[in-house]
């Protein structure tokens, strides 16, 4: 998912219109001071996105600025070649109103405007649904820290070795991975496992139940064929990179950490405690 361009008004600390265009940016920053509404922008794509932003979740009269009656996001954005355009508007004392739209030459294409219906799209589209993009693609502010000291069987749980695109649609298959020694190929299209209907959320349930020795049993479909394959999970090979913290890093390292994760070093907290007279 590509970001183009991001519009909102009475969200948080942005109570007057403001547009951000991504347009050309490959690579960029989000700077300024404490207070500014740097996470407001994250929560403002995470909202679009889903209609709930984590740090809420879906109450979403609290993202209303003070004073103003309503708040408004609108975001446009590509998958692959497809474009699309989601609008979101919320009020204080009434139901909130959305539209996801493809964008095209021509007329915007209407493809969804029920917060239920625009959710299933949006999972399609992305390939990921709220749990996960929340996950993998945008960390919520002050869990950097409780990723950063979680256990590494932890984070590594649940691997598949299959990159999955709108919904469940195998995209690649990485080598020796899971996926790849159970037969897995693109374009597969994973239905169910042991009789249970998946979704991206329920796929991750199951992989983590049976890791790191246990066994998935997936029906797909493959070419307009409905097969059964059993899927033997196992850790990920060592060449799999995690992010670990240093164990004796210097205060240098330390303050680089803090400025740009804007979060203490892991166990900087406790030490200190432990330090305290």
């Amino acid at each position: 998912m590509r970001p183009h361009k991001l519009t909102l008004e009475g969200f948080t600390s942005f109570r007057d219109k403001v547009e951000l265009d991504f347009t050309g940016l490959d690579l960029f920053a989000i700077t300024g001071p404490t207070g500014a509404g740097k996470s407001s922008l994250i929560d403002a794509i995470c909202f679009a996105l889903y209609g709930q932003v984590p740090r809420v979740g879906d109450d979403y009269k609290q993202l209303i600025s003070h004073g103003k009656e309503r708040l408004t996001v609108m975001l446009e954005f590509t998958v692959g070649k497809e474009s699309y355009r989601i609008v979101r508007t919320a009020r204080p004392d009434k139901p909130s109103q959305q539209r996801l739209e493809r964008i095209t030459t021509g007329t915007p294409e209407p493809v969804a405007d029920r917060a239920r219906e625009i959710r299933a799209e949006v999972d399609r589209i992305l390939g990921l649904d709220y749990d996960g993009f929340t996950r993998s693609v945008v960390l919520p502010q002050g869990q950097f820290d409780a990723f950063l000291k979680g256990k590494p069987e932890e984070r590594r749980a649940g691997w598949l070795g299959a990159e999955l695109v709108s919904g469940l649609n195998v995209k690649s298959v990485r080598e020796g991975s899971p996926a790849w020694r159970a037969g897995l190929t693109a374009d597969d299209e994973l239905l169910a496992e042991r009789g249970f209907r998946l979704d991206s959320k329920g796929l991750q349930q199951r992989l983590e139940e049976h890791w790191p020795e246990g066994t998935l049993r997936l029906t797909l479909f493959r070419r307009d064929e409905l097969l059964e394959v059993e899927v033997p999970l196992c850790e990920p090979p060592e060449d799999t990179l995690w992010l670990e913290p240093l164990p004796e890093a210097t205060p240098a390292q330390r303050a680089a950490f803090t400025a740009w994760c804007g979060a203490e070093w892991p166990g900087a907290g406790a030490q200190g405690r432990n330090e305290a007279p």
